[in-house]
């Protein structure tokens, strides 16, 4: 599956369970996914790869990311 599907899959599943979905611009012509609940947002980063460095697809160790990779949380003021 190519990541744009994978979005628009993972979308319709949150959407389907209740979850406010909607799109972000991460830069141009490059979207990602925002859920939104409990007063705050949060912005998904999907991507295709492990970043550069990252982890071996058979490397069997659970994968551990530096926190704010993944994910950006924003509360409202």
């Amino acid at each position: 599956m190519k990541v744009e599907g994978f979005k628009d899959w993972l979308a319709e599943q949150l959407q389907k369970r209740g979850v406010d979905v909607s799109r972000y611009d991460v830069a141009s012509g490059l979207s990602d996914l925002a859920v939104r609940g409990e007063g705050a947002e949060y912005r998904l980063r999907i991507v295709r790869t492990s970043p550069p460095g990252g982890e071996r697809p058979d490397d069997a160790n659970a994968v551990q990311r530096p926190a704010g990779t993944a994910i950006e949380v924003r509360r409202p003021d």
